[in-house]
């Protein structure tokens, strides 16, 4: 039988992160462990547009403190 990995990915764009119906990054990081899940990603965005953003190493750096670590850190990158 295939063994499928599930994660999420945290908010970390000024939009996601001011909309009131989405959890702050640390919020967002206990939900994915709470909820089972394998891991948590940070997406590591190159906008052109001057979009406000987290930056990815710092925020999974600060996520450290707050997770019990069942679920793997990763960061990935879009570029638009």
């Amino acid at each position: 039988m295939t063994h499928i990995e599930i994660g999420a990915v945290l908010p970390s764009v000024m939009d996601e992160l001011t909309d009131p119906g989405s959890p702050d990054p640390i919020r967002a990081a206990r939900m994915v462990e709470e909820r089972g899940l394998e891991s948590l990603w940070v997406a590591d965005l190159v906008l052109g547009d001057g979009t406000p953003a987290l930056e990815p190493a710092l925020t999974l750096h600060n996520l450290e403190g707050v997770s019990a670590r069942s679920a793997r850190p990763g960061r990935g990158q879009r570029s638009t």
